[in-house]
Order: C-alpha cells, then structure tokens, then sequence
C-alpha cells in the first residue's frame, strides 16, 4: 500500500492519525448493526480496548487468549454483521507490526526505510491510541445512549406487547372448535336437533 502524499508522518503525530482511521473503521463496522444492538457493538470494541491494555503491560500469550476468545465469541454470535469488521482487520490496531503499512500511517517507502523497532507502536504509542479510541467511543456511546427511549418507557412498552399477547392467546383459547361427537356437551345430536326446533319452531 502506498500513500498518495510524499509527506513525511511524524512520529508523535501516529496515535492520533490511527485512531481517526480506527473511527473511521468502527463507523463503516457498525453500519451493519440494528439500532438495538449498536451499544453492544460499541462497548464490544471498548472492552477490546481494555483487554489490549492489560496485553500491553503483560504481554503473554495468555492475555492475548482472551482478546481473542471474546473476539471469536462475538463473531460466532453476529455472523455476516460482522463481514466489513473483518475486512477492516481491526485486530491490526492492536499492537500488529503491520498495522502503520496497511492503515496507511506510512507509505511502503517509508515503512520499509524505518529501523525494526520503529515499524511497529511503542508500548507508549500503542496506550495513547487507546486512550484516544476510548474516549471516542465513549462520546459514541452517550450519543446512542441517549437516542433510546427511557428505561421505564421500554419496560411499560414490553408489558403492554406481553399482556397483549397474553389476551391474543386467551382469546383464540377461548373460541371452542366442534366436531361430531366430540362429548364436548351433555348433548346427544339428536337431542341438540331436536332443541333447536324447540327454540326456533317453525311458522
């Protein structure tokens, strides 16, 4: 990949450049989302966030393990919702080697002319791109937050739709469907015959 400016990046300005692309990311990812389920996919990313912080400060492979447990769990719960996330490689934020190149922080030039420990976030770098994504998605998460309706207006509207459904029930329980013979009354079909022309004589 190659970027389309020969402007040289400077360094202390990358945490801030990726998470603008990280935003940019998150917002192609959950236009996939129903309104209802954009919270989760939101504080989905700000507990990523909060594991890849403890990977940072311990990086063992066992704390990557639950990065990418939860990860694998999220994926087999939302399926094709979540294509555009997997194309944008969102793991690449997290710490990736590559991640510079492929977001386009750097052209191939560039990246290539950098010593080895430069090609890949410092352990600094890689906290304050989080700790700018964090905030970001919590301004996000307010935003939706206070797109739903009330708490209290949502549980009225569950037990209206519950009670209902109860009557819709009640009332096809209520209707009795007959069939010859079915002992349903103490009459005989003669005897309801027989009843009929007693109500309803004719003239």
């Amino acid at each position: 990949m190659t970027k389309p400016t020969n402007k040289k990046t400077e360094r202390h300005s990358i945490p801030s450049l990726l998470s603008r692309k990280y935003m940019k990311d998150y917002e192609a990812s959950i236009a996939e989302f129903p309104e209802d389920k954009k919270i989760e996919f939101v504080e989905h990313l700000l507990e990523c966030l909060d594991i890849i912080e403890t990977y940072i400060s311990s990086p063992t492979k066992e704390n990557w393990g639950i990065y990418a447990k939860k990860e694998n769990a999220f994926l087999k719960k939302y399926g094709k919702r979540l294509k555009v996330y997997r194309q944008k490689n969102m793991y690449l934020y997290y710490g990736d080697s590559r991640v510079l190149v492929e977001k386009e922080i750097y052209s191939t030039e560039e990246w290539n002319a950098l010593r080895g420990g430069q090609q890949k976030l410092s352990p600094q770098e890689l906290t304050s791109f989080i700790d700018l994504c964090r905030n970001l998605l919590y301004n996000e998460r307010d935003f939706l937050l206070l797109e739903q309706s009330p708490e209290d207006e949502r549980e009225e509207k569950s037990t209206k739709e519950k009670l209902n459904g109860t009557s819709e029930k009640q009332a096809k329980k209520g209707k009795i469907k007959r069939e010859a013979q079915d002992k349903k009354t103490c009459l005989s079909q003669e005897q309801t015959v027989l009843l009929i022309h007693w109500i309803f004589p004719r003239k």
